[in-house]
């Protein structure tokens, strides 16, 4: 119960998985967090304590800090750690998380609580909960409230996440309106990438059918293109400005869908276009740049939007925007259990391709479901 916790310290086990150890201290906000460690999850406390100074709610108001390490498998040592950090702050003060640690660490966690008869919590992100142990042996459990941000989220793992501005409200309006219509008006949009890569050029539509036309009318309305008088069709120029130029080559789909998920604040805690993210030190991280990604209850989905067809192809083994997604939750390179979404206008994806991103846990959304999107992304955020 939140009241066991509340304004008290923390004395969480460090893991590999950061997440257990982050969420209860932004749910709760303690005055302090000690995390106790070994040689091997002292750096995953470090990265823990990074996001905590990131996050506006606890950078200023948790004290956080790292014991000596310990023998991860030493049950006394675990219990001399532990109780040393309750003689400096008082018993009456502290709560231990035992979600992180070795099963060694956490038995002498669990003599140190008893001992002093202190409360213990366990974090199960599967379900969505923090389970309370009580001195007493009395249980309880809370839903999981906490927002973390993307780039907290990112820093716990030891990942710089930078989050661009989305664009502007009238680009996401559009976006909405192509993605609606996007297989009505695929030839104004390939129209419209052939004039810019021949910018003197205005590319004939041939015979355009009423919804095209209507397409142009509304995207010359919008300042996205002009109409040229032509015999035998339609024929347009698209506006002299690179932010025009990107979204109609397919940046389209990447506003679309962040128009799409920021629309349901029902089903997202957080949600954020074009990501930028790198590990320093000279961490090994393939994928660099993120098309979107959204938290729900401290969980991470991260998407890739594509819309040329060369892209959605099968390149082999450790190749190709599939491997990219997926070397994120790859060990040696960021180690992040998230879900991984691929999106695409295109229907008829190559079958190798679609077996490639199934064995990757890759969940693609193509034309079929795309106005489905949002959906989609929370499935695979809960399913992480």
């Amino acid at each position: 119960m939140p009241d066991t916790v509340n304004g008290k310290i923390m004395l969480a086990l460090a893991g590999e998985q950061p997440m257990p150890n982050l969420i209860p201290i932004l749910q709760y906000r303690p005055r302090a967090a000690r995390f106790i460690v070994s040689s091997r999850t002292k750096s995953h406390a470090q990265n823990t304590i990074a996001a905590l100074k990131l996050d506006r709610r606890t950078r200023r108001r948790v004290d956080a800090d790292i014991e000596p390490a310990i023998d991860p498998y030493d049950i006394d040592a675990a219990e001399r750690a532990c109780l040393k950090v309750v003689r400096e702050f008082g018993s009456e003060d502290a709560v231990f998380n035992v979600t992180g640690g070795t099963k060694t660490m956490v038995i002498g966690a669990y003599q140190a609580a008893l001992r002093h008869q202190l409360p213990m919590l366990y974090v199960t992100t599967e379900k969505g909960k923090i389970l309370h142990l009580e001195p007493d042996g009395s249980r309880d459990e809370e839903d999981i409230t906490a927002r973390v941000s993307v780039p907290v989220y990112f820093a716990a793992h030891g990942i710089t996440a930078g989050v661009r501005r989305p664009w502007p409200d009238d680009f996401q309006e559009i976006a909405m309106y192509v993605a609606r219509h996007v297989h009505k008006v695929s030839r104004v949009l390939a129209a419209a990438r052939r004039c810019i890569s021949n910018p003197l050029a205005s590319p004939l539509l041939e015979n355009p059918t009423a919804e095209e036309r209507a397409a142009v009318h509304t995207l010359a309305d919008k300042g996205l293109l002009e109409k040229v008088p032509a015999e035998g069709g339609l024929s347009i120029r698209v506006r002299d400005d690179p932010k025009v130029r990107d979204f109609l080559c397919g940046k389209w789909l990447e506003v679309y869908v962040y128009a799409a998920c920021a629309s349901r604040k029902d089903l997202f805690d957080f949600v954020a276009g074009d990501v930028h993210i790198h590990k320093p030190a000279g961490g090994e991280l393939v994928l660099n740049q993120l098309d979107g990604a959204v938290t729900k209850r401290a969980r991470l989905t991260i998407c890739s939007c594509k819309t040329e067809r060369h892209e959605l192809e099968d390149k082999g083994e450790n190749k190709g925007i599939i491997y990219e997604l997926d070397s994120i939750s790859r060990r040696e390179q960021a180690g992040i259990y998230c879900g991984k979404v691929l999106v695409t206008h295109q229907v008829d994806l190559p079958a190798a391709f679609r077996a490639r991103a199934e064995n990757s846990n890759v969940r693609i959304v193509d034309g079929l479901e795309l106005l489905n999107v949002a959906e989609i992304i929370a499935e695979a955020t809960v399913n992480a």
